[in-house]
């Protein structure tokens, strides 16, 4: 079974569209409320009161804790913590300040001009 579509009825209809909507625009502005108030009812639904229905189930067994990666993460923390204190310690050049940057040389003119 095949099924016709005809294009230039989709056509006149795709550009009669917006007029519609504009003319109709209280009526267009009510579903488009009502429709993000059940999208909002939903996703409340699904992560309130789903989430208070779900029961978690608590281990019996207590976690097991690897001493050597234990040791290694605190290290790298330390080593972290080190290069942190150490930018204290640097002194940056203010770059916004010339004066800094440049100490004034004797211009070439100068040389010049005593030769």
């Amino acid at each position: 079974m095949k099924i016709k579509i005809d294009t230039l009825k989709l056509k006149k209809l795709l550009k009669a569209l917006p007029d519609v909507l504009v003319n109709n625009f209280v009526l267009l502005l009510f579903f488009v409320i009502l429709f993000d108030a059940l999208l909002g009812a939903f996703v409340f639904y699904q992560y309130s009161f789903l989430s208070q229905r779900k029961v978690v189930e608590v281990p019996q067994a207590p976690p097991i804790l690897k001493e050597s990666l234990l040791s290694e993460v605190l290290k790298e923390l330390e080593e972290r913590e080190n290069r942190f204190e150490e930018t204290e310690l640097k002194t940056y050049p203010d770059l916004f300040r010339t004066e800094q940057l440049v100490e004034p040389e004797e211009s070439i003119e100068s040389e010049e001009l005593t030769e």
